[in-house]
């Protein structure tokens, strides 16, 4: 046995260098080309994808010359679950899938032992950074955006910012905003494409669009595998402003007929008006102003705009109301707008005619002739030359006068009536013997009227 070793130990002398001093094999320490090592290694790789071969040098020969691998996790002892090293040629591989946005830096201390007597090893560090891909999609902060908004704001006032985030690291996280296929929203708002500020770009007008529905789209500027993107809805109310007049009808003119002897609080006819704003401001009440209600003779309801008297009328007072009523939006301030009514009073047969007085007429004797004609109508549309009367032209189709009628005289037969003409004639010559002065009587009359009272004398 002695024997042996002794040879085996001779085999090795022989084989080993030499001490220049003493004759002894000299035993070296191994060593690493780099002090340390970096590397990256990208994400989402298969288990066993080879990362680097850390490699150190021994220049002793035989078993003193043969180096085996460890390491050692320096930060995350999870990094040894996710990292081996093969003992026989320092080849550092993956043992899982890598997740960047997970862990994405790994440190290991990599140690090399000869198998020389005594056995020697060096050391070296090894950084395995884990490269991006891009495989995470932007995600906005919210699920969906609201937002209110004044209607008639000025253009580029800000109304919501979104903001979307990307876990990939830079260029893959970077993002950029637009919307998408929204183009009646294009000549309203805009987006900023890169700080994703909403704002107004034209005119926002409540009574053109209330409500809008947005769709806007994040992108990253991933390259590998290439970009992606995410959408959310941002809803937008216009809040009303009272910006808007009450409207009547396209050439609104109300005209209304009333009977004179109609009661008080007898609907005359009814006004309408619209308002295109929203809530409040587009309430309407009307009413009329102060000496604009013809004199307090009629009332408007204020919610649905029927106009009623209030008191019977007269038409031989006032025959036609010029009337002017508002149509009022509760709005802060609000907003009115007029419109001119006109009301005619129709004529009931109510008053009688009267003669202005009695009349005396001087004749000669002895002589037939026209004594006084009354003509029917009068030029005057009036019976001023026979009486007095109140009816005016408006009837005069209803109300014509039908003539004089001859009730008697102190004298008959000498008196004739032509009715036609209303002409009082004497029938007779009128001598010197018969009294000095006739007394005639004579009735004015006149038809009764469609829907009036009966006939007037």
């Amino acid at each position: 046995g002695d024997s042996t070793w002794v040879q085996s130990y001779l085999a090795a002398f022989r084989t080993a260098p030499t001490s220049a001093c003493w004759g002894v094999p000299t035993n070296r320490h191994p060593l690493f080309p780099q002090y340390n090592y970096q590397v990256q290694v990208a994400e989402n790789q298969p288990s066993g994808t080879p990362v680097i071969t850390v490699a150190a040098q021994d220049s002793d020969s035989g078993e003193a010359g043969r180096l085996v691998y460890s390491m050692d996790a320096l930060m995350n002892s999870r990094s040894l679950e996710l990292f081996s090293i093969d003992s026989q040629n320092g080849l550092i591989s993956t043992t899982e899938v890598l997740d960047r946005e997970i862990m994405d830096l790994h440190y290991f201390r990599v140690t090399a032992i000869d198998h020389g007597i005594p056995r020697l090893s060096a050391t070296t560090m090894v950084a395995i950074t884990v490269a991006d891909r891009n495989d995470h999609n932007p995600v906005f902060e919210q699920s969906e955006y609201r937002e209110t908004i004044r209607e008639n704001v000025e253009e580029g006032y800000p109304i919501l910012q979104l903001r979307a985030t990307d876990v990939d690291s830079p260029p893959n996280a970077h993002i950029r905003y637009r919307f998408v296929n929204e183009q009646a929203a294009h000549s309203v708002f805009e987006i900023d494409s890169r700080s994703g500020l909403i704002t107004t770009s034209g005119q926002v007008d409540r009574e053109k669009m209330e409500k809008y529905s947005l769709v806007v789209e994040s992108n990253d500027q991933g390259k590998e595998p290439g970009p992606l993107s995410s959408t959310v809805r941002v809803y937008i109310t216009v809040l009303d402003e009272n910006d808007n007049v009450p409207q009547f009808s396209e050439n609104a003119h109300y005209q209304g007929v009333i009977s004179e002897d109609s009661p008080p609080f007898t609907s005359v006819l009814q006004i309408s008006a619209t308002d295109r704003d929203a809530h409040a401001n587009g309430r309407v009440q009307y009413t009329f102003q102060n000496g604009e209600d013809g004199d307090g003779d009629f009332i408007i309801e204020p919610t649905s705009g029927i106009i009623r008297t209030i008191r019977s009328l007269d038409r031989e007072s006032i025959p036609v109301y010029e009337l002017t009523a508002y149509a009022v939006d509760r709005g802060m301030p609000p907003q009115r707008t007029p419109v001119h009514i006109q009301v005619s009073v129709q004529d009931i047969n109510d008053n009688a005619p009267v003669f202005p007085a009695e009349e005396s007429l001087d004749v000669f004797e002895n002589l037939q002739f026209v004594l006084k004609c009354y003509i029917s109508p009068p030029p005057s549309l009036s019976l001023s030359l026979t009486h007095t009367h109140t009816h005016t032209h408006t009837h005069t189709h209803t109300h014509t006068f039908r003539g004089l009628k001859y009730l008697g005289s102190t004298m008959k037969g000498f008196i004739n009536l032509k009715t036609f003409k209303t002409c009082i004639l004497s029938s007779r010559k009128l001598m010197q013997c018969i009294p000095k002065i006739i007394f005639c009587t004579f009735i004015a009359t006149y038809p009764m009227c469609f829907g009036g009272l009966p006939e007037q004398f």
